[in-house]
């Protein structure tokens, strides 16, 4: 027998037996599989108070100046475990976020991409950004408002 192939197949076998030792599967003292321990359950979490949520933006605000969105198009924003979705005036959107306590992150989001007039498509992406750029929250009664940098966006709760 060639040597080479030999030790080859005796490596083989060792990183065979490593391996399944290390996934648990490698037998035990009877010659069966030992016994896989229990995976631990995740903790469990308060569930957001924004998770369930459907609001429509009313204003856009910065530098102490409000404006309401654009006439003929409507803002939505709805929050369902984790994720956030809904129309920004021409496109639908989507995308995951985090909040704890009154801080929220929205991570990277994904939209349609029809276009619209120019005031309609600066609107959406003065929106998608204060979006992005979103660091806490804030809900009174049936009001959200969402910070960011540039401002903070202001929406009214949908049913």
């Amino acid at each position: 027998m060639n040597h080479r192939l030999h030790w080859a197949r005796v490596a083989c076998a060792i990183l065979t037996a490593v391996l399944l030792a290390a996934c648990g599967l490698a037998a035990g003292p009877t010659g069966r599989p030992g016994p896989t321990p229990p995976a631990a359950s995740p903790p469990t979490l308060p569930a957001a108070p924004l998770d369930g949520t459907s609001w429509r933006l009313v204003a856009f605000e910065s530098a102490g100046v409000s404006a309401p969105p654009a006439a003929g198009t409507q803002i939505t924003l709805e929050f369902d475990q984790g994720k956030i979705g809904g129309t920004s005036g021409c496109n639908s959107y989507g995308g995951g976020y985090t909040s704890v306590g009154s801080s929220i992150t929205i991570g990277e989001m994904q939209q349609t991409l029809m276009g619209c007039e120019p005031a309609v498509m600066s609107q959406e992406e003065q929106y998608s950004a204060a979006l992005r750029g979103a660091t806490a929250f804030a809900i009174a009664g049936d009001q959200l408002t969402i910070e960011h940098p540039g401002g903070r966006l202001v929406f009214a709760a949908t049913p």
